[in-house]
């Protein structure tokens, strides 16, 4: 990831993840910071763990794991 347009943020801080940080998968594939998601939401958790562990798991996010060399 070179650019930050190759990343993405949290849709309640806006801050950019970083790969250890731990998040939820909503059903709608929306990465939310544990921290700052809220309960009160209508969507379910699907996931959960560290950013890359999300990444990882979900072949929708692979185009967004670093390439050896570009960190």
């Amino acid at each position: 990831m070179q650019h930050d347009f190759d990343r993405i943020h949290c849709p309640h801080c806006r801050k950019m993840y970083r790969m250890s940080d731990l998040v939820y998968l909503d059903e709608n594939y929306t990465i939310v910071h544990q921290k700052c998601y809220s309960p009160y939401v209508i969507f379910m958790v699907i996931d959960r763990g560290t950013y890359r562990e999300i990444l990882d798991r979900h072949e929708s996010f692979h185009e967004l794991i670093p390439k050896k060399g570009t960190i």
